[in-house]
């Protein structure tokens, strides 16, 4: 299987996330989630995109975008939240809770081939 293309939180041009709730502790379980917004069918797009998110949820108070990670419609992965930091994406859920997104709608857009290969 080929290697899947990552970028970092720098490649992006996203700022650090503030560590506001702590690390995540041991990883038991990981949530994935949709934007229920536009997808992202190219590089610039999905950086454009975590963008306003990492904003939105940086005035919502919680140091940075929620998720640990986006991918975008080619199964390339995203890094935004360390790893090791307690996410903000399932409310009450997130000690050990790994937080996955993806650009698009689950009730109109199913994953892809090429996405399903990056979550497997």
């Amino acid at each position: 299987m080929a290697l899947i293309k990552q970028y970092t939180r720098a490649d992006q041009g996203l700022p650090p996330v503030v560590p506001i709730f702590g690390l995540i502790g041991p990883i038991y379980r990981a949530t994935l989630h949709h934007t229920a917004g536009p997808t992202a069918f190219s590089k610039e797009r999905c950086i454009e995109l975590k963008k306003q998110y990492d904003a939105q949820h940086r005035a919502q108070g919680w140091g940075g975008i929620g998720y640990h990670l986006t991918m975008d419609s080619y199964g390339r992965l995203y890094h935004l939240r360390p790893r090791d930091l307690k996410g903000a994406h399932t409310g009450g859920q997130n000690t050990g809770n790994f937080g996955i997104t993806v650009h698009g709608n689950f009730d109109k857009d199913e994953l892809n081939l090429l996405q399903r290969r990056t979550l497997k």
